[in-house]
């Protein structure tokens, strides 16, 4: 028998929307707020709250997708135009777009620098689950173009932060399934 309550079928239904599966409307700023909140809520060991977010407002929409297309470049020096094409479309269309930057301590005496990526983590899923709630989705684009030159001095990230993600926020155009999940007998074993 499985459990259900709003909460657990919310993670167990959660579902990664790419940018370009989101359209209007997005949430509307009450509603960002109460995201941004319920994604500050992350369990902070220390309370060192590693990690903030920048919102790319619709009149500075141009410039992250300037950045973006920079960005783009920067990493992949022989970018063909469907290539270009696809980091422009995914800057442009979601109705709302929140960098989460992470600002790990590596240094620091106390809480280790994967405790507080763990909190980095639930910040985002946090933020992932709120805006579900509100009948939302969401996209989150990581990985290489987030560390180069043009999307560290569009977002004035200091040299001690990385940008960790953009999440891209929406209504989807058409809801999918949620991936089937790992059974647990394949990833949970009892110690002893």
């Amino acid at each position: 028998m499985t459990l259900s309550n709003p909460v657990l079928d919310a993670i167990r239904n959660r579902k990664h929307m790419g940018a370009l599966m989101l359209e209007r409307p997005g949430p509307d700023a009450a509603q960002l707020d109460a995201i941004l909140e319920a994604a500050a809520a992350a369990p902070d060991h220390g309370k060192l709250v590693p990690f903030r977010f920048i919102v790319v407002p619709d009149a500075a929409r141009p410039a992250y997708v300037a950045a973006s297309l920079a960005a783009f470049r920067a990493a992949v020096p022989d970018a063909d135009e469907e290539g270009l094409r696809k980091v422009r479309a995914k800057a442009e269309q979601p109705p709302a777009a929140v960098a989460l930057v992470a600002r790990i301590d590596a240094a620091h005496p106390k809480i280790v620098a994967s405790d507080q990526w763990l909190t980095v983590g639930c910040a985002l899923q946090n933020l992932w689950l709120a805006a579900e709630s509100l009948g939302f989705s969401c996209g989150v684009s990581s990985g290489r173009l987030m560390d180069t030159g043009p999307m560290r001095d569009a977002f004035g990230l200091a040299a001690s932060e990385s940008l960790a993600s953009i999440i891209s926020i929406g209504t989807p155009k058409e809801r999918q399934p949620p991936r089937p999940k790992p059974a647990l007998a394949d990833i949970v074993s009892r110690f002893g």
